[in-house]
């Protein structure tokens, strides 16, 4: 010790001059950071709370959010840590200078509200090891620079507007462990490079817009605990090499395009936990080798186009508590093995092609809450044993070919909240064990061929909010108990053979918007209570046999879009209260017995597209008003005892596309306007007296397939505009007075099917151009006066049904080419002038 003495002395005055020198350079490094700091404070649009303490004469140590260290008493402070997330700060990053920060290791600016791009300047950070800008808004691209950062080992920049490719520099941040990329608005494929981060443990880059296949390479990821790739444009197979991170627990791959197989290599993957590949292209069968990963607890690979059976390997995964095999192509049997599940909470098994009965084991799964298995082949009996899946609150079977009766034990299944039983062929009774599950919102037994009445029990169900058993074989009154449902929005009853009156309980249901009891057998008359009904939107009441008047109260019904009371037997005039409902779209009351003239005030009703009241005893004119209802597509007012002129004012209905007037008295013209409706498909005006000519300007309705205006009184040419209906299929004009020529231009009709000008007084030769009509089955000219002889060119109709030309003043002989007509059924050429041998 004695000899070092002198040393120290010597060196004694160099550390004093260190040591000041470290102090001197400390000071100054210190405050080009605090400077830093405040500039880019200063920048940001609002000073935040959490900065408050930022200010110019304290010590950048002493600032919230802020962390400073120094190596040894005599060396400098140096700010190594910010740390501001949900700080609610508004600015741009790169007014940030990382350059005058090059000592951070740490950076937490998540959650804020930072704009802009990342600067290339981040590269200063040399000890940075970790940097979350998640959930801000950065734009712009990743800066390459980025990959200069060498002791990174945590990165995120998840939830931004970020966009372009993902660096392939990052191979050069060899230390990092977990990087977020995700909900950005990345492109282009996934860098091969990034299967050279060996120390990886979380990758997560879903939720962007990468293409191209997933590289082999991540495969060598082999510490790899998390790899999300979810949400992407990923194409391709998925690799082999992904069965070698056997440390990873949770894989997620869905909402790609990824095709071929599932690796059977996965089966490796023992620690998962999660195995996520659902919404993809995925085929071929599912690998037995699944049923190695005992540890899994959720497995989703529906919305595939995986073929096959189940395996039944599957039933050795015995922690799985979610199993979603949904929106494929399985076949087979469900396997009984899949009753070992014994922790499963949701099943997934519809829209497949599964056969074979429902095993009895699916009633050894304890925990579960969730069954769908609809839309399959499966047939036979619903097992007895469901019942006892006491913790099941939906369970769906339905679209299936299952039979037999609905079993007694499901009404163990008190916490049912959706049971949905329809489109089987289930017979017997509604049992009365139904009542039990009164945490019932949905039950659907339609669609069946279940017999007897509804259970009055049902008003009990009293949490229902739909209910539908219609198009079963149900027979016997409607319950006045299901009043009690007053939660129910929907009661679907239609389709059955229910009889009696519509009780006045259907009137205390506050809740309820569709109301559909047609095709039954129901009497009496419409209760005027439905006029409680305030948020009705459609009541559907048709097909029955209810009679008396249409309620005033149904006025009160202002929600209504759809009122369909067609096919009943009401009586009395249709009444002024239905003008109150100018929501509603489509109103039906055709076939029935409604007396009357049509209330002018139906016009307003401006947001009808369907008004049909046809085929009762409505009397008077056409109301001009209707012309304000110009969202009608439809309108039909055929089959009553209407009489007086077409109303100009119809063809203001520019939407409309079927217009249906006939069997009534109508007189007059045809009005010319009509060939405003160029939207029309559908023109029927026949069985009225109307007179005049045929308008030209029917020429001008290009939409029309369908033009009916026989049985009338009208006059004149058929004119030649018609040739411009090239979507005509069928064109009767019959039983008028219509004179002159068969116009030329009814060859260009060529898709004409059917066309009858008989009993008419047409004259003239037979145009050569009907024979363009190569498609028509049916051509009827009889009682004419047409001259000349039958043109041979008839026998291109090669698919002639019917023809006649009987009746006129034809001469000459029948044409060999009629030999040609070998779908003809019918062939009238009597009360002709016609000579010479049947060839």
């Amino acid at each position: 010790m004695s000899k070092l003495k002198p040393l120290l002395f010597l060196l004694l005055p160099y550390l004093l001059c260190i040591q000041l020198h470290a102090q001197r350079l400390g000071g100054i490094l210190l405050k080009s950071q605090q400077m830093a700091l405040l500039k880019w404070k200063s920048t940001l649009w609002s000073s935040p709370v959490q900065m408050s303490s930022w200010e110019d004469h304290t010590s950048p140590c002493n600032w919230t959010g802020i962390i400073c260290r120094r190596h040894g008493k005599s060396m400098p402070w140096l700010v190594i840590n910010i740390s501001l997330p949900d700080a609610n700060i508004h600015g741009q990053l790169g007014e940030l200078n990382f350059s005058a920060l090059p000592f951070l290791t740490y950076v937490d600016l998540s959650n804020n509200s930072l704009q802009g791009t990342i600067p290339a300047s981040i590269n200063s950070l040399p000890t940075l090891s970790s940097l979350n800008l998640n959930s801000n808004c950065l734009t712009g691209i990743i800066p390459y620079e980025i990959g200069d950062l060498h002791s990174l080992t945590m990165l995120d920049l998840s939830n931004n507007i970020l966009i372009g490719h993902i660096p392939t520099s990052m191979e050069n941040m060899n230390k990092l462990r977990f990087l977020y990329l995700y909900s950005n608005g990345l492109v282009g494929t996934i860098p091969h490079q990034i299967g050279s981060l060996k120390n990886l443990s979380e990758l997560c880059l879903s939720f962007n817009y990468l293409t191209g296949h997933i590289p082999a390479s991540l495969g060598n990821l082999t510490r790899l605990t998390i790899l999300y790739l979810q949400n992407n444009k990923l194409s391709g197979p998925i690799p082999d090499q992904i069965g070698s991170l056997q440390n990873i627990f949770n894989l997620s791959l869905y909402c790609n395009n990824l095709t071929g197989r599932i690796p059977a290599s996965l089966g490796n993957l023992t620690k998962l936990t999660y195995l996520y590949l659902y919404s993809n292209e995925l085929s071929g069968p599912i690998p037995t080798e699944l049923g190695m990963l005992t540890r899994l607890q959720g497995l989703d690979l529906s919305q595939n186009k995986l073929s096959g059976p189940i395996p039944d390997q599957i039933g050795s995964l015995q922690n799985l508590s979610e199993l979603y095999l949904s929106f494929n192509y399985l076949t087979g049997h469900i396997p009984a093995s899949l009753g070992n599940l014994t922790r499963l909470n949701i099943l997934y098994l519809q829209n497949n092609k599964l056969s074979g009965p429902i095993p009895d084991q699916m009633g050894f799964l304890p925990n579960i809450f969730n069954l769908s298995l609809y839309y399959n082949n499966l047939i036979g009996r619903i097992p007895t044993s469901l019942g006892n899946l006491t913790k099941l609150t939906y369970l769906y079977l339905y679209s299936n070919e299952l039979s037999g009766p609905i079993p007694t034990e499901l009404g163990m299944l008190t916490r049912l909240q959706g049971l949905d039983l329809s489109q089987n062929k289930l017979t017997t009774e509604i049992s009365n064990s139904i009542a039990n599950l009164t945490k019932m919102t949905l039950l659907n037994l339609y669609g069946n061929q279940i017999t007897g009445s509804i259970p009055p029990c049902l008003g009990k169900l009293v949490n229902l909010q739909s209910l539908s058993v219609s198009s079963n074989k149900l027979t016997g009154h409607i319950p006045a108990s299901l009043g009690n449902l007053t939660r129910l929005n929907i009661l679907y009853l239609q389709n059955n053979k229910l009889s009696g009156p519509i009780p006045d309980h259907m009137g205390f249901l506050p809740n309820i918007f569709n109301l559909s009891l047609y095709y039954n057998n129901l009497i009496g008359r419409i209760p005027t209570s439905l006029g409680n009904l305030t948020k009705l939107t459609y009541l559907y009441l048709y097909s029955n046999e209810l009679s008396g008047p249409i309620p005033t109260e149904l006025g009160m019904l202002t929600r209504l879009q759809g009122l369909d009371l067609s096919q009943n037997k009401l009586s009395a005039e249709i009444p002024n209260s239905i003008a109150n409902l100018t929501k509603m779209a489509v109103l039906d009351l055709y076939g029935n017995q409604i007396t009357g003239s049509i209330p002018p005030h139906l016009c307003k009703l401006v947001n009808l597209q369907s008004l049909s009241i046809s085929s009762n005893n409505l009397t008077g004119h056409i109301p001009a008003s209707l012309g304000n209802l110009t969202k009608l597509n439809i309108l039909y007012l055929q089959i009553n005892k209407l009489s007086g002129p077409i109303p100009d004012q119809i063809s203001s209905l520019q939407n409309l596309s079927e217009l249906c007037l006939s069997f009534n008295y109508l007189t007059g013209h045809i009005p010319a306007s009509l060939g405003n409706l160029t939207r029309l498909n559908i023109l029927y005006l026949q069985n009225n007296k109307l007179s005049g000519p045929i308008p030209d300007q029917m020429g001008f309705l290009p939409n029309i397939f369908n033009l009916s205006l026989y049985y009338n009184n009208l006059i004149g040419r058929i004119p030649a505009s018609l040739g411009n209906l090239t979507k005509l299929t069928y064109l009767y004009l019959y039983s008028n007075e219509l004179s002159g020529p068969i116009p030329t231009e009814l060859g260009m009709l060529t898709r004409l099917q059917g066309l009858d000008l008989s009993q008419n007084k047409l004259t003239a030769e037979i145009p050569n151009s009907i024979a363009n009509l190569n498609k028509m089955t049916f051509l009827n000219l009889h009682g004419n006066q047409i001259t000349g002889s039958i043109p041979p060119h008839i026998g291109k109709l090669v698919n002639l049904q019917f023809l006649s030309l009987a009746a006129n003043n034809i001469h000459g002989h029948i044409p060999s080419s009629l030999g040609n007509l070998t779908n003809l059924q019918r062939l009238y050429l009597s009360m002709n002038q016609i000579s010479g041998s049947i060839p």
